[in-house]
């Protein structure tokens, strides 16, 4: 819960930038998400946990 928690936290933060500082819209957003679940997966892979690629 608490990493969701942080995934959510950092793609808000991700998102402002993106989209507000760097005027990309909604590729930013997208870039933002892109950003998050990639590192989201690649956690996943060095804890040895299930991934997304696993289901």
């Amino acid at each position: 819960m608490v990493s969701t928690f942080a995934e959510a936290v950092a793609n808000v933060i991700l998102e402002s930038l993106f989209i507000f500082d760097f005027h990309w819209g909604m590729m930013g957003a997208a870039v933002a998400t892109v950003i998050v679940l990639t590192c989201r997966e690649l956690n996943g892979k060095r804890d040895g946990k299930r991934t997304l690629e696993d289901v």
